[in-house]
């Protein structure tokens, strides 16, 4: 075959692979509007429906199939694009028979308590999606109407949200982990990270100081940190400091329930005698509160308590 055939018959290898190519996008972009599986839960509140549709992982993996026959070049990028986005779930949110919201993604759920009104006749409606690795989650609320708004967005790794009626007012709270704690100070999955309870003001989660706030007996705090401060625990690898997890679960525990002040005494009060790096985690700590979406309005609101254990 001369030079003249070898360049036509890869002009038309290329042209061929190319429009196999589009075709397949445009097969999975079309189908992307259609249930991508069968129904597996729905719920229904006066006008509305939630849907969740499970993705059929033998019908998702048809295209792959397709893809993976195409010439290599082709077909592997296709196939980098194609593999992370299938199987997709979908969530379908229906008004009087008529949809008004369409999603795909992953672990979609619809929690109990799902539909809420405020006082002012507002309604809304609850959905919890795409878990993490190690479990957590998001949730997404939307404000309805003839259109559905979506107006919060919330995420919590390695747990949560969970919703719980904590003060029995008929709205449930949500209860996430602060992220900002996320794989620290061991850069592991299963860390301990501080619980945040948000209520709902506005139109809007925020953290719900009075439900958060604890008395703390000075006594028992005193006994505590004595306690930690001649643990066994502590560590001293590689010329470091290291707290003994009883440290870290009393600090998230009282600065997230009470003023900074009980906190930072506590910590003088536990740490070892002797044991170097104290004002390093000092600084670590107030860093990761600082950058924290919850925690500087707790402090704020917790101000004029005052360094006083009750």
């Amino acid at each position: 075959m001369n030079s003249t055939g070898r360049f036509c018959k890869f002009v038309i290898v290329g042209l061929s692979a190319g429009l196999a190519a589009f075709m397949t996008t445009w097969f999975i972009s079309s189908r992307r509007d259609s249930p991508p599986g069968p129904l597996v839960h729905s719920e229904k509140f006066e006008d509305y429906e939630v849907r969740i549709y499970r993705a059929d992982e033998v019908q998702s993996g048809l295209a792959l199939r397709v893809v993976q026959k195409l010439p290599s070049l082709a077909g592997s990028r296709i196939e980098r694009w194609l593999v992370p986005n299938q199987p997709e779930d979908a969530l379908e949110i229906c008004k009087n028979g008529r949809r008004i919201y369409w999603k795909r993604g992953c672990c979609f759920n619809v929690p109990e308590g799902w539909f809420q009104r405020d006082g002012s006749g507002k309604s809304y409606i609850h959905i919890k999606h795409s878990r993490f690795r190690n479990w957590g989650g998001k949730l997404d609320v939307f404000e309805c109407g003839e259109r559905l708004t979506q107006i919060v967005h919330l995420e919590s790794l390695d747990f949560g949200p969970e919703l719980q009626d904590l003060d029995n007012d008929g709205r449930p709270e949500v209860i996430v982990n602060d992220n900002s704690f996320y794989h620290w100070p061991n850069c592991v999955d299963g860390e301990p990270m501080p619980k945040v309870t948000l209520r709902w003001q506005n139109g809007k989660y925020v953290p719900a100081d009075a439900l958060m706030k604890k008395t703390r007996p000075t006594a028992e705090l005193a006994a505590k940190a004595a306690a930690i401060r001649s643990s066994e625990d502590w560590s001293f690898e590689n010329e470091q400091t290291w707290m003994p997890k009883e440290l870290i679960l009393a600090l998230h525990d009282l600065f997230y329930s009470g003023p900074e002040e009980v906190a930072w005494k506590f910590l003088d009060d536990a740490w070892k005698p002797g044991a170097g790096d104290k004002r390093e985690w000092v600084e670590a700590w107030r860093g990761r509160l600082e950058d924290s979406d919850y925690w500087p309005r707790l402090r704020d609101a917790w101000k004029g308590d005052g360094a006083k254990s009750q």
